[in-house]
């Protein structure tokens, strides 16, 4: 049998000869493969591989204005390390370390040894430090308001959540706010054995649980077992949450035990849905109007929600709007009106339709990972503030209740992501990345960012290197051996990195003198 590795799609049986991945095949143990894993010979050997070092030649020659235009030369690893080098060395000495941008998001690879932002991220903090990046652009909102409302973010992401067999054992509703998609549930970071998404919910309607879908779209309705979808205006959930929540209070039907027992602000909260403190019913017939949904079938759903065993849940894309934390809130608030939050199976959590296998049973240990250590300079952004941060140095913004400045950037270093694929307003990101005097990018391909980058690094796959899987998702783990050699001059980033550190003389802070294997025997 050919060897197992994994990727975020899932774990592949790999089939290598003569130095080229010649067949990725599903994982045997898994029942529901996704059909990407079959496209990875194809990207491994891609015409735009990033095979050299490479050095825009505009930069070159002082421009920075042109940043995504014009033609790179390739140069060797020596050449790139002697400018990597002066760069560093030139912006600490005139604008100490934070005038470096190392916030690099991005998923890079499934093996958690190899993750390009955390080896980036360990060297620079053993030069100083650097300014880095807060939350993710997934649930940004959702990690500043959970904690607020229910004490951390365990309802939101990781390991820790409503499992399905309790689900199933015990709510007789699931409601789905922003819908559940199962080709978000192809994927999870760290790498999925098993895609467990789609039994479970086969499971949910063989035992005739009803599932309440409520999104704009129907991506998944001919995969998904019998259920409603209630097709809702975009960005408009809260004021349905809203109306709910009215109609249950209507009915008299609100867990005032629970509330006066477990929570705190409801007294405040009521007369704002009733009208009283601005003269504005947060009915069904209001929310109606705004959702799209009619006022009848409104009123239908919390009746159910009223009368039965309930489980709420939200997709992450919900929050991903402006004002993107009251649907989370919301949801909770109406969770907590029907006294439903902490009884097995019922109550709420989040992310269901928004990555693989949340709330697959897994054993409660932590996934390996390999860590970037403390950031001497402590400097940070929210994550989805990088062009506002480049193109305003010195404005402030508040954020989590404290107050923040932006630097003055002279270097963004960006490893293991791509943000001209997932950043808001790509012509303002455009204009962003032409302010810094150096852009640096490690990169496999000659993705739009790297095209926008001044030095270019050539990154190894997952499968030119050694390394081990680990998803908080997911019930199993993967030692990942290495399928080829690299292709062209590419290295890994813990080659890469050791290689600059050893200029600096900060490589035994960064390797800690373990090679390759020597790490994921430790890791593991």
């Amino acid at each position: 049998m050919a060897d197992v590795s994994a990727t975020h799609w899932g774990f592949t049986h790999v089939t290598a000869k003569a130095g080229r991945v010649e067949a990725t095949n599903p994982f045997v143990r898994d029942r529901n493969p996704s059909p990407l894993i079959g496209g990875l010979p194809e990207a491994i050997h891609a015409p735009t591989r990033v095979l050299k070092p490479a050095i825009r030649k505009e930069w070159l020659e002082g421009d920075r204005a042109n940043r995504g235009e014009g033609e790179f030369i390739e140069v060797d690893w020596q050449t790139a390390y002697d400018r990597l080098e002066r760069e560093l060395k030139t912006t600490i000495a005139e604008k100490g370390n934070e005038g470096i941008f190392a916030g690099s998001y991005g998923w890079g690879s499934a093996g958690r040894f190899h993750h390009a932002a955390t080896h980036l991220k360990r060297f620079l903090n053993t030069i100083g430090g650097f300014v880095d990046q807060k939350q993710t652009y997934s649930f940004a909102a959702g990690q500043i308001i959970c904690p607020h409302v229910v004490g951390d973010n365990r309802i939101l992401f990781g390991g820790e959540t409503t499992e399905w067999p309790a689900i199933l054992d015990n709510a007789r509703v699931i409601v789905f706010f922003g819908g559940i998609n199962l080709s978000n549930a192809q994927i999870a970071a760290g790498g999925l054995g098993n895609h467990a998404t789609a039994d479970w919910l086969t499971e949910a309607g063989r035992r005739g649980i009803e599932i309440i879908c409520v999104s704009p779209v129907h991506d998944s309705g001919e995969q998904l077992p019998p259920h409603e979808w209630l097709q809702i205006c975009p960005g408009t959930d809260t004021a349905l949450m809203l109306a709910l929540a009215h109609e249950i209070v209507r009915t008299c039907r609100v867990d005032h035990g629970f509330l006066e027992r477990y929570c705190t602000g409801y007294g405040a909260f009521e007369p704002y849905l009733t009208g009283k403190t601005d003269g504005v019913r947060k009915d069904a017939d209001w929310a109606s109007g705004i959702t799209g949904i009619p006022a009848g079938t409104i009123r239908k759903l919390a009746q159910k929600l009223s009368d039965n065993p309930v489980f709420l849940t939200a997709s992450w894309s919900l929050q991903r709007q402006e004002n993107g934390e009251q649907p989370l809130w919301m949801l909770i608030t109406l969770a907590a009106m029907l006294g439903e939050i902490g009884l097995p199976g019922r109550g709420v959590s989040f992310g269901y339709g928004s990555m693989g296998n949340r709330g697959d049973p897994r054993p409660v240990i932590s996934s390996p990972g390999f860590k970037s250590g403390p950031n001497p300079l402590g400097r940070f952004i929210p994550v989805a503030r990088v062009a506002d941060m480049l193109l305003d140095p010195g404005g402030r913004i508040h954020f989590d209740g404290e107050e923040i400045t932006y630097p003055d950037i002279d270097i963004v270093w960006w490893a293991g992501g791509n943000p001209f694929h997932h950043h808001q307003d790509l012509n303002r990101l455009v204009e962003a990345f032409r302010q810094p005097r150096t852009v640096i990018v490690n990169e496999i391909w000659w993705t739009a960012t790297a095209r926008h980058a001044d030095i270019v690094l050539p990154a190894t796959t997952a499968f030119e290197r050694n390394d081990i899987s680990g998803s908080p998702t997911d019930r199993f783990t993967a030692a990942m051996s290495k399928q080829i050699e690299p292709l062209g001059q590419a290295r890994s980033e813990f080659d890469i990195f050791s290689g600059l550190a050893d200029r600096f003389g900060t490589l035994e802070g960064y390797a800690e003198g373990r090679d390759e294997m020597g790490w994921l025997e430790h890791i593991y």
